[in-house]
C-alpha cells in the first residue's frame, strides 16, 4: 500500500523518507512564523527525489468554526504562502479540522470549507478531519480529495487518505516524528504539471520495485535489479545526458557548416586547375573553422587526401 508522510517537528528530507518507504508527503502551508511549515528549499528537495506533495492549512484545531469568511482568509493565507515557495498552483491544499464536532459545528465548518474551496476551486482543495465532518464535506462537494483521520472509513467511503490511529500509527525519519497515513484511493490527477506527472509516473515503477527505485531498498528478485538500476540512473542523470545531446547537435550543426563550405567549392571543381583547387579548398575550411570552432584539423586532414586521390586520378600533382 502506498503510504504518506506528515510531520511538524523538523524537515526529515527526502532522500530519508523515501528511504522509510513513504511516497508522498502532506505539510503544512499558510501560517507566517510557524516552523511546521513548508519551505521552498524543502519542496525542491521532495520533488527532486520524486516524492508526491500535497499540502494542508491548520493554524488551530478549531479553524472550521470561524465559517465562510475564516475559510477565505486561512485559503488566502495557504495559496500566498506556497507560491512563495514556488509551489505550483496545481499542488492540492487541505482545510483541517483536528477535533470532533457537534451537529451545529459541522454545518459551520462546511460553511468554512466552502469559503475555502471559493479561493483555491473544489478541484484543488482537500479536506482533512474526523469523520462527521468529512462526511458532511464530501455530501457538499467542496472537495476533491478527503484525508480522515480517527476511525478507519468503512469501505473506505470516498476518503483518498487515512491517518492511522491504530496498530504502526508513527515511525521516525531522521530522528523526526510522522505521522502514516494510508493512500485508499487514487487522488486527483487531472491537472499534474509536467514535474507532477514524471513523480506519479515514478512512483507507478516503484510499486514494482518493492517500494523504491533507489539503493535504500532492495528489488525482489534478481531480474528487477538491472532494470532498477537503469531506471535510478535515468532518473538521477536524465538532465545531463539532454545537455550532452545538445552539445553534440552544436557540434553536428558546424560540421554540416563546414561540409556546406565545401560542397560549394566542389560544384565548381570543373572549372578550376587542381593545384589551385586544393588551396581553395583548404582556405575555405580555415575560415569556416575561425567563424563555428572544431572539427578544423579533422576536416582539413581530409581535404588534403581527398584533393591527392583527386590529383592522381587526374594525373596532376601540385
Amino acid at each position: 500500500m502506498t503510504i504518506w508522510a506528515d510531520y511538524s517537528a523538523g524537515r526529515p528530507g527526502g532522500t530519508a523518507l523515501r528511504a522509510a518507504g513513504f511516497s508522498g508527503v502532506i505539510r503544512y502551508v499558510g501560517t507566517p512564523g510557524r516552523t511546521k511549515n513548508i519551505t521552498a528549499g524543502e519542496y525542491q528537495d521532495l520533488v527532486g527525489h520524486s516524492m508526491s506533495v500535497l499540502l494542508v492549512h491548520e493554524n488551530a484545531t478549531g479553524d472550521v468554526l470561524r465559517g465562510y469568511a475564516g475559510g477565505v482568509a486561512d485559503a488566502h493565507a495557504a495559496l500566498n504562502n506556497a507560491r512563495a515557495c514556488s509551489i505550483p498552483d496545481s499542488v492540492g491544499i487541505a482545510s483541517a479540522s483536528d477535533r470532533h464536532l457537534t451537529a451545529a459545528q459541522v454545518r459551520v465548518g462546511v460553511q468554512y470549507q466552502a469559503g475555502f474551496a471559493s479561493v483555491l476551486g473544489v478541484e484543488r482543495t482537500g479536506a482533512y478531519g474526523f469523520h462527521e465532518f468529512i462526511s458532511a464535506v464530501r455530501a457538499a462537494h467542496s472537495a476533491s480529495w478527503l484525508w480522515q483521520c480517527g476511525t478507519r472509513p468503512v469501505g473506505n467511503a470516498g476518503v483518498h487518505l487515512w491517518q492511522r490511529n491504530t496498530g504502526a500509527s508513527q515511525t521516525r525519519v531522521n530522528r523526526i516524528a510522522c505521522d502514516i497515513n494510508d493512500q485508499l484511493l487514487p487522488l486527483p490527477e487531472d491537472d499534474m504539471t509536467p514535474d507532477e506527472a514524471q513523480v506519479a509516473s515514478m512512483n507507478a515503477l516503484r510499486a514494482f520495485f518493492n517500494g523504491d527505485l533507489y539503493p535504500s531498498m532492495k528489488p525482489n528478485s534478481t531480474e528487477q535489479a538491472p532494470l532498477a538500476r537503469l531506471i535510478q540512473n535515468s532518473d538521477m542523470f536524465g538532465y545531463q545526458l539532454n545537455e550532452l545531446i545538445t552539445a553534440l547537435t552544436t557540434n553536428v550543426s558546424a560540421l554540416n557548416t563546414k561540409v556546406d563550405a565545401l560542397a560549394t567549392l566542389v560544384t565548381a571543381m570543373a572549372t578550376k586547375k587542381p593545384a589551385t583547387f586544393k588551396d581553395e579548398v583548404l582556405g575555405a575550411i580555415e575560415d569556416a573553422t575561425r567563424k563555428v570552432g572544431g572539427f578544423g584539423a579533422t576536416a582539413e586532414h581530409a581535404i588534403e587526401n581527398v584533393v591527392a586521390k583527386g590529383e592522381a586520378a587526374l594525373g596532376h600533382k601540385s
